[in-house]
């Protein structure tokens, strides 16, 4: 049985798409968005779970990163956090299809500072597993290769596929195991969820642009106009 998931960075996802057609619970032979359109994420909380947003907190650009996966350097003008969850179709389309493409014009070229948090949807109930094993992949520096096979096998999320894609990862399995049955980074998944909540994301994905909510999955020309006008203000 083989896994299909990114070997160093997102930049690596429309190859992976393209000659891997036969990635077990991914059907190729159509448009690969089209799952996208047939599906719909439970993009909403209920009204008790809401906190009002303060505008002038989110203009400061001073979201929390916490200490979560990055890509880019600190030094970059323009961080981009991002909220997603596993078992969400436009958090799977945002790295599918944005991600890459930001790497490659912003990312790569110290422009932009890329950060995952974890925002597990209340109906998606094998979104908090994933992103607790996750974090046990990161732990063993492993974060990216183990989030791309998430995404990539979205329709098999459970136990299996976690095991599956620490070994194919090189993962020490026996302390990937451990870190899962103990619940470790439990906490960690809340933590990101909750801060979620504290500044306005009510489903995903969700960007943050330099602290500028940035809601729902939007064309990749919207992100860029976002971003560019950023880097004209902070050059």
């Amino acid at each position: 049985m083989m896994i299909f998931w990114l070997k160093s960075a997102p930049a690596f996802a429309l190859l992976l798409l393209a000659t891997n057609a036969t990635a077990r619970g991914l059907d190729w032979n159509k448009d690969p968005l089209s799952e996208f359109t047939e599906l719909r994420a439970d993009a909403q909380l209920p009204e008790s779970r809401k906190i009002p947003v303060s505008p002038a907190r989110l203009d400061q650009g001073a979201i929390d990163e916490d200490d979560d996966p990055a890509l880019g350097g600190k030094e970059a003008p323009v961080a981009l956090i991002s909220f997603g969850s596993y078992q969400c179709p436009y958090s799977k389309a945002f790295y599918l299809e944005i991600l890459p493409r930001l790497q490659a014009e912003y990312v790569d070229k110290g422009k932009v500072r890329f950060v995952f948090r974890d925002f597990p949807l209340p109906k998606h109930k094998n979104s908090k597993p994933a992103a607790e094993a996750s974090e046990c992949a990161d732990e063993q520096g492993k974060f990216w290769d183990f989030h791309g096979g998430l995404f990539l096998n979205q329709k098999r999320l459970g136990p299996e596929l976690y095991v599956e894609l620490a070994q194919q990862s090189g993962l020490d399995l026996a302390r990937f195991k451990e870190c899962i049955d103990s619940g470790k980074y439990r906490q960690e998944v809340e933590i990101d969820h909750d801060y979620g909540i504290k500044i306005g994301v009510t489903g995903t994905p969700t960007a943050f642009i330099n602290g500028k909510i940035f809601a729902g999955m939007e064309p990749y020309e919207k992100f860029k106009a976002l971003i560019d006008e950023e880097l004209a203000r902070h050059p």
